[in-house]
């Protein structure tokens, strides 16, 4: 039987071990190695070109959508399942968008799980159902269509929250203490937004954003 060949990225090791566990009960799945980190998860795949990656967007050390692509970029015939607690519509465009086969919600079961490798393998595209029937048929008439651009980009509530934290000059520890969410986490929204806008600093993200009339300048 040929197996199909995975790989785990996600920075919480019980997580990790989890899907292990599940996965390595499936006699056509196999379970090539584990990373916590995009250095680690991209120096597997050079070393082990696996079928598919199961991956986490929050990572520490890069979004695990800009990886994405970078993953697809080094080798088109890894097929990267997204697993992620995100169920916003704007990460699963921007994450189909990097050259993501699937994505699948973390409260999702186990029989989704191999639903969802079983779909990828194939290059098809996997959405998680809990996006709804409309979302998904749109989202996938776009990819067809190859209309899925950065109109569909949009900016989260989240994310609109902290461009205007940032436009206030708070830094990220200041953030996350306003929002009551984790350094790292604003550091993941930040990251996502400037991939958005295509920016690479604070100012001409905030210029930027007051443009496209998300917030405004103070």
């Amino acid at each position: 039987m040929l197996k199909k060949r995975v790989l785990i990225c996600d920075d919480h090791g019980i997580l990790r071990e989890g899907l292990k566990m599940l996965l390595s009960k499936q006699s056509d799945i196999e379970i090539l190695g584990e990373a916590s980190t995009g250095e680690e998860i991209m120096h597997l795949a050079k070393k082990c070109s696996p079928d598919i990656i199961i991956m986490d967007i929050s990572l520490p050390d890069i979004n695990g959508i800009a990886l994405t692509k970078m993953i697809v970029q080094l080798d088109p015939r890894i097929a990267v399942l997204i697993l992620t607690m995100y169920n916003d519509k704007e990460y699963l465009v921007s994450a189909l968008r990097a050259g993501a086969k699937g994505y699948l919600i973390k409260e999702g079961t186990v029989e989704e799980m191999i639903s969802a490798i079983d779909v990828v393998y194939k290059h098809q595209i996997y959405i998680d159902k809990r996006f709804g029937e409309d979302t998904i048929k749109n989202v996938l008439q776009k990819l067809k269509d190859k209309t899925l651009d950065e109109s569909d980009d949009i900016l989260t509530p989240r994310e609109k929250d902290i461009l205007s934290l940032i436009a206030d000059g708070k830094s990220n520890k200041e953030i996350a203490s306003v929002l009551n969410i984790s350094a790292k986490t604003v550091d993941v929204h930040r990251s996502n937004i400037m991939r958005k806008l295509d920016v690479h600093d604070a100012i001409s993200l905030v210029k930027k954003a007051a443009q496209k009339g998300w917030i405004k300048i103070k």
